[in-house]
Parts: C-alpha cells; structure tokens; sequence
C-alpha cells in the first residue's frame, strides 16, 4: 500500500495531462473559437504538444513506479490503467459526450455543468435564478 502513495504524484501528472487532452478537444470542436485556432498550424502544434505530454507522463509513471519498487512489467500495466481511469473518469466526470453533442449542433461546449450549478445553490442559497430561468 505504501508504494502506492509513492506514486500518486505521478498519477496527477497522468490524469492532469488527459484532462488537458480533452480540454484541448473541447477547444477545437468549438464552434465559436478564434480565427488563429482555425489555422491548421494550430492544430498541428496542438497534436504535437499532445504526443510530448503523453510521451512525458507515460516515461514520468513508469520511472516513478519502478522507482517506488514496482518491476518494469507492473510500472508499465499501471500507466496503461491510469491512462485509462483517468480518460472514463474525466470524460464520465465532465460529461464530455454530452459537449461534443452540443459542439456538433453549433452550441458551446463549454456549458456550465450541473454538478456545478448545484455547487453554487448551495453556496449561494439566496441567490437569483438567472433571467429567463
């Protein structure tokens, strides 16, 4: 168990690079987004940054793992598990089908969700609904 928490930063680095992924699919399915982000210089850097991200967490995981005692075989199934929880995870989490849905229509993607909706009632218990709500 304890090697487990070893490599828990190395896991964040893992489910922070797969949300940045996502993220950066959101940004370009946007129907409103920027002319420079239509460019198709932009979504090659995109690919790019992505494929180096990817290359860094998997190396920055299996180091880590093997470092925390875990062999070379275990360090390798586990980042290929990571990667994997983290994508189900963000994607169940941000209910990314349902923005890639709205991209598609020609809406934003980036609706608040909820999740958060109900955050902010709680926070705000007083607070107005918003106008034709």
């Amino acid at each position: 168990m304890l090697k487990l928490v070893h490599i828990l930063p190395e896991v964040a680095v893992v489910f922070a690079i797969v949300g940045a992924i996502l993220f950066t699919g959101l940004v370009f399915r946007n129907p409103f987004r920027s002319k420079w982000l239509q460019r198709d210089l932009m979504s090659v850097a995109a690919a790019l940054g992505i494929a180096a991200a990817v290359c860094f967490g998997a190396g920055t995981m299996i180091a880590g793992a093997v470092a925390a005692g875990f062999g070379v075989a275990a360090a390798i199934v586990m980042t290929i598990v990571a990667f994997g929880v983290a994508g189900y995870a963000i994607v169940r989490g941000f209910d990314i089908g349902e923005r890639l849905r709205r991209a598609d229509t020609g809406q934003s993607p980036f609706y608040p969700h909820s999740g958060l909706e109900a955050l902010r009632r709680l926070w705000h218990p007083h607070s107005k609904p918003p106008a034709g709500a």
